[in-house]
């Protein structure tokens, strides 16, 4: 229900424009900005469908006021009064509203690319940060956390050095301490006799 009174609105918001559009000069208006933007906006804050019903909207009021200029029903209204501009003259405008038709389209176009590029590396982001949380998760547990030294349940892996690693260890009683495991190497070496520099 949402996405169709999105797409209403864009309707609205597209034949709202094209009224200011024809009114101050359908192939000269400043006002073909305004179409250009909504369709960007549409596009980036909504989704596609939005976009694209925007665009086409756009695209066919303006064509159908254009052709209603071509026959005569509406007037031909220029951005600037006075003599007739050269911009009135049959062949330019069909050539400036294959330009403003092309315009839309490439908006279109642009902004589907970028909202697309742009979603997919917001996607991407939450990816890494969840690969990133089960890592940082993970350097919490130490090789041995989960199992039982002596009497003491060895849990949290609280630090990693040279010599060995730190964990939270809770005895049958349920008192924490903090517990050193050394290396199985130096474990060795100590057995042996060896002193290591």
């Amino acid at each position: 229900a949402m996405a169709r009174g999105d797409a209403v609105a864009a309707v609205i918001a597209g034949s709202t424009t094209l009224v200011w559009i024809q009114l101050t000069g359908l192939i000269s208006s400043y006002f073909i900005i305004g179409g250009i933007l909504q369709i960007v906006l549409f596009r980036g804050f909504y989704d596609r469908r939005t976009g694209l019903v925007s665009a086409i909207t756009l695209l066919a009021c303006h064509l159908g006021a254009f052709t209603l200029e071509e026959l005569g029903v509406l007037t031909r209204v220029g951005l600037f009064s006075g003599p007739t501009p050269s911009y009135l003259a049959t062949n330019y405008r069909f050539m400036a509203m294959s330009s403003i038709a092309m315009t839309y389209a490439m908006t279109w176009i642009g902004a589907d690319l970028f909202v697309a590029r742009l979603r997919q590396r917001e996607a991407d982001l939450l990816i890494a940060r969840r690969d990133l949380e089960r890592v940082a998760e993970g350097a919490r547990h130490g090789r041995l956390s989960g199992t039982m030294l002596d009497d003491l349940a060895l849990g949290e892996l609280l630090g990693r050095g040279g010599m060995g690693e730190v964990y939270r260890a809770t005895d049958k009683q349920g008192d924490a301490f903090a517990t050193k495991v050394l290396h199985p190497h130096l474990i060795e070496e100590a057995t042996l006799g060896i002193v290591s520099p």
